[in-house]
């Protein structure tokens, strides 16, 4: 699997609509991804999906929960950064979903892929000039433009660790 793509957006240059798009395109390209993967995790079998490999580190259907998870506080966090006088947030994530494991694969990809497109919809409704809008985090003040690029930031790491738990598993394809 590809990860993600990283934008390569300087904040100094490109400001408007180039960034603003290459933001929303690099979160909706976790829908692609789950597409992908609903093609190939039926090939993996349950216990490397459901299996730890490392412990701290989250399965596979565990890894899909988070995603989810991490897209509906980034829906509610962006919401109330335009509800409230002083938003107040945090990114931090919880423990892992205990029934992620038990889950079918299947309904773990539509959840993401749900969670998802409608992250990707409010961003894509929000004007312009509520990008710079902020909301109080405990290490600092972020923008919606900072919240972005963090988001897709934390998803290419995780797909990345996914990506390279398939190659393993699947090795080289000819």
């Amino acid at each position: 699997m590809p990860s993600a793509p990283t934008p390569t957006v300087d904040p100094n240059v490109d400001s408007g609509a180039a960034r603003r798009a290459a933001l929303v395109d690099g979160l909706a390209y976790l829908v692609d991804e789950a597409a992908m993967l609903e093609r190939v995790l039926p090939r993996v079998p349950d216990e490397i999906q459901t299996g730890r490999p490392l412990e701290g580190v989250l399965t596979f259907r565990e890894t899909l929960a988070r995603l989810a998870e991490r897209d509906g506080h980034r829906l509610a966090t962006l919401e109330a950064t335009f509800a409230e006088d002083v938003p107040r947030a945090d990114d931090a994530d919880g423990p892992p979903d205990a029934l992620a494991n038990d889950a079918a694969p299947a309904d773990l990809l539509d959840r993401l892929t749900h969670a998802r497109r409608a992250l990707v919809a409010f961003l894509e409704r929000l004007p312009p000039d509520a990008w710079a809008r902020a909301a109080a985090f405990p290490d600092a003040p972020r923008t919606v433009y900072a919240q972005v690029e963090r988001a897709v930031e934390a998803d290419t790491d995780l797909l990345r660790s996914l990506a390279e738990r398939l190659y393993d598993v699947q090795g080289p394809r000819r």
